[in-house]
């Protein structure tokens, strides 16, 4: 999960903005649930 691509910037993975907003924050992050999500794909 942490290796993929950030849908909201595909700049940066998962992993990376997850280090960002520790380093902003000062707090720990643990990731707890997810989604998933399909781009191109409506219902």
């Amino acid at each position: 999960l942490t290796e993929q691509v950030f849908i909201l910037d595909d700049s940066m993975t998962v992993g990376e903005r997850i280090k960002e907003q520790i380093a902003k924050s000062g707090e720990n992050i643990r990731v707890s649930q997810f989604r998933r999500i399909e781009l191109g794909v409506s219902e």
